[in-house]
Formats: structure tokens, C-alpha cells, sequence
């Protein structure tokens, strides 16, 4: 059996890495584990975006791989430590997560949740980037049922 452990942060990551992980082999087995991390001090419109966010994901997973076994969780505290303690304990076998792709200051001054979980993950991470359109080319388009994927043109 494979754990993989899902990080989301946002619809649009969300979207990003459901499509990786239907574009790629899972055995029949696996489970996935759905994760959003919020802040401690969350208002429950923030709690509910959370759990729709989760929610969403993992519907999208459960429709598109229907062997796999899908649970979502929601924690508060701090994403990077949140994320390799979920890694850890559950255990995961692979953890998934998404990266803005920011470089220089901006990667230093806010910092980055997915270098700091390749660094201290107790298994693989995959760092799955947003892509990169320009203003005239549409990415991602979101059903009310599902996700759409397009390309760029």
C-alpha cells in the first residue's frame, strides 16, 4: 500500500496537483491523504473555504482514480511543520505539494512551505509547480462538477 500525503494551499494548487496526480500510476491500493493547514486563529469562513477546499480535491481524485482510498484532514498551525508531522505520523510514503515557483527576495521574504518540506520530510516530496500563462491564455477553468485542465494555447 502507498500513502501519499496531498498539500494543498488553494483552488488553483489544488487543481495543479489533482491533474499530476491523474496523469500518473498509482497502484490500486494507495491512499491519499488531503491536507490543508489554515492559521490557528481561523474565522469559520475561513474553516468552511478549508474544508470545500479539501473537499474538492478530493472528490476530484475519488472520481477520476475510484480504486483509491481518499480522506482529507484540516489543521491549524504552522504549514511546514503541520505537514511533516502529518508526514511522519501517518506515515506517508511520498509527500505531494505545490510550489509558487518564487525566486530571489520574494523566496526570502515569504519564505517557502515546499523547500522546507523537501528539506525535513521523513520520505519523497514531489514539488508540483503552478504553471506560468500569460494574461491572454486561460490554464485552468473550474467546473461545478470537476476540473477542467487546458492548455496553453
Amino acid at each position: 500500500m502507498k500513502n501519499v500525503l496531498v498539500a494543498v494551499d488553494s483552488k488553483s494548487f489544488g487543481k495543479t496537483i489533482t491533474q499530476f496526480i491523474v496523469n500518473h500510476f498509482w497502484p490500486p491500493d494507495t491512499q491519499f491523504k488531503v491536507l490543508h493547514v489554515i492559521e490557528p486563529s481561523a474565522d469559520s469562513t475561513a474553516q468552511q473555504e478549508a474544508e470545500e477546499l479539501v473537499n474538492v480535491v478530493a472528490t476530484a481524485i475519488r472520481e477520476l482514480l475510484p480504486s483509491a482510498l481518499v480522506k482529507t484532514r484540516i489543521i491549524p498551525g504552522n504549514p511546514e511543520h503541520e505537514i511533516i508531522g502529518t508526514a511522519c505520523s501517518w506515515p506517508a510514503e511520498i509527500v505531494i505539494v505545490g510550489s509558487h515557483g518564487r525566486r530571489g527576495v520574494k523566496k526570502l521574504v515569504l519564505g517557502s512551505v515546499s523547500s522546507a518540506v523537501v528539506t525535513a520530510a521523513p520520505c519523497s516530496v514531489v514539488v508540483v509547480k503552478m504553471p506560468e500563462f500569460h494574461a491572454d491564455e486561460k490554464a485552468l477553468v473550474e467546473s461545478e462538477q470537476n476540473f477542467v485542465i487546458l492548455s496553453p494555447k
